[in-house]
């Protein structure tokens, strides 16, 4: 930063303080767009004039501009990327009709302040939109993120309508408790795309929102999520705050079930083993061979092979059935017999599963 400030006073030696800050901010460490934003201050290597104040340098740069063109300027800058000629006209309908929207966006295009790609219009040079998203006034740029947030929901219908986009700009608007349906929706809709870290982003950012009786099923999510990643730590911890606040049996069960295999993955059988068995008492009967295998499976990691084989012929008759239509219970007991060293057994049980 001291050399592009050193860099910038030789250049342009008596430019105001606040706008040689922002420049330095604004192009990040980047000498090709430190040298655009000094040729913006200049034309054919002459001074355009030294502004006192980002705002006046605005002006300067923009000043053959009206009162429609600054504002195209402004929503697009909020935007923060490309944006449609519907959606803006959606905007702007109470300031103008099609046709002003039109010859303003034919103005700015032509004085190379934005390009025109289709239908969609975005700023010839990234600085222009950091300007000018700088200089808004904060009241301002709340309101202008809500008006964006409203024009997307009233222009895109339910089937097609990117909900982060709507849920993004509710929160800078710090409409919180209006983002969070959207925040919701658009976790869920990564979530059946298999974009799980956009997903996850999602759900925490709703999870700052939601109150504690409501943030259940968030947890879930986060934790299928985390097991995904591998992050088996974050998954216990995101488990572990559901079961505490859940009643429903099955679903509790389920979640010991996947706390259960968590501990598995990261060695700590004994964990496992503890989790598991509460499941198992939790599990309604058709579940209950799951659990078997698992603890089975736990045992057998432990080198307590005698131990697996008990657990695998538990001797509860509504079991029977179901274990002989479990190939993993048949799998995990020919491990214990052959860890047992009982090859003949083993032998037979796979045998009878092909």
């Amino acid at each position: 930063a001291q050399d592009m400030n050193e860099y910038i006073k030789t250049r342009i030696p008596h430019l105001s303080n606040d706008l040689r800050d922002f420049i330095i901010k604004t192009v990040g460490g980047n000498l090709y767009y430190l040298n655009t934003f000094i040729d913006i201050l200049t034309k054919n290597k002459e001074l355009i004039g030294i502004p006192k104040s980002l705002d006046k340098f605005i002006t300067l740069n923009f000043k053959n501009l009206n009162t429609i063109d600054m504002e195209i300027l402004q929503i697009i800058a909020v935007f923060g990327k490309s944006i449609e000629f519907e959606l803006i006209l959606e905007y702007l309908k109470d300031k103008c009709d099609t046709h002003e929207l039109v010859r303003s966006l034919q103005n700015l295009v032509a004085n190379s302040i934005l390009e025109r790609k289709n239908e969609t219009y975005f700023f010839q040079n990234p600085i222009y939109q950091k300007m000018i998203y700088f200089n808004i006034n904060p009241n301002e740029k709340s309101k202008i993120h809500e008006k964006i947030a409203t024009a997307l929901q009233i222009k895109y219908t339910v089937d097609d309508c990117n909900y982060s986009y709507i849920a993004e700009h509710l929160l800078f608007s710090g409409n919180a408790e209006k983002a969070l349906p959207f925040l919701l929706q658009s976790a869920s809709l990564y979530m059946q795309k298999m974009y799980y870290d956009s997903a996850r982003n999602y759900y925490l950012k709703a999870l700052d929102i939601l109150e504690d009786n409501q943030k259940i099923d968030v947890f879930v999510e986060l934790a299928n999520i985390e097991f995904f990643f591998g992050n088996f730590e974050k998954q216990i911890f995101y488990l572990s705050k559901f079961i505490i606040v859940k009643s429903d049996n099955d679903k509790k069960a389920t979640a010991l079930m996947n706390m259960g295999t968590a501990y598995i993955k990261l060695g700590s059988f004994i964990k496992a083993i503890e989790y598991l068995e509460l499941g198992y008492k939790l599990t309604n009967k058709e579940n209950r061979v799951k659990f078997l295998i698992k603890l089975a499976q736990c045992q057998n990691l432990l080198g307590h092979y005698q131990f697996a084989l008990d657990i695998l012929n538990n001797p509860e008759k509504d079991l029977a059935r179901l274990k002989t239509l479990d190939s993993d219970y048949i799998y995990e007991l020919a491990i214990s017999y052959y860890y047992k060293m009982e090859y003949l057994s083993a032998q037979n049980l796979l045998k009878s599963a092909v």
